[in-house]
Formats: structure tokens, sequence, C-alpha cells
């Protein structure tokens, strides 16, 4: 049986959700996958905004909304990507 290959909606590369890991869902309306080094990577980025404080689900899922809007709009996800929805959950300017 020929396996299923995902897509990585950051770097494109195509992973084995079963063999690999990685993660499919969705963030709002937009269906998204991580591949295994993606998900680590954006995972990472959260923990080190956090800086050892516990995320609420709140914040996880506004991160989660900020994520989905800047990928619907074609734009790249980075450190710097979490760290404004993070600012801008807090009150900052969006």
């Amino acid at each position: 049986m020929k396996e299923q290959k995902e897509i990585c909606s950051i770097c494109e590369g195509d992973f084995d959700l079963d063999g690999e890991g990685g993660i499919v869902g969705d963030l709002g309306v937009l269906p998204v996958a991580f591949c295994p080094f993606c998900l680590s990577g954006v995972t990472d980025l959260a923990e080190q905004l956090m800086e050892g404080e516990e995320m609420d689900i709140e914040l996880a899922r506004y991160i989660a909304s900020y994520v989905n809007e800047e990928l619907e709009r074609n734009n790249s996800i980075d450190r710097n990507t979490i760290m404004y929805a993070v600012d801008a959950f807090n009150g900052g300017a969006r």
C-alpha cells in the first residue's frame, strides 16, 4: 500500500504523518500540516517566548489564530510572528 505524503504548510516539504510524525489539522478555517521539524520549531518558539511561564489555553488559541491569518496572507512564520501574536494578545498593536 502506498503511503500518503502530507505537505508542510511552513517548509513545503513532504512527510509521512504515520511514519515520521508531525501534525495535520486546522488553524481556524485553514487546513494546515506541520512536518516534525517545523512542528518542533513552532513549539520551541512558543516556549521560548513564554520563558518558563505556563501558557494558558486562551493564549495558545490566539497564537494559532494569528498564525492562521499570517498563513492565509502567504506570510512566512518565524520567531517574530509568535512574538507579535503574544504582544497583540497582551494588548499591543496588531
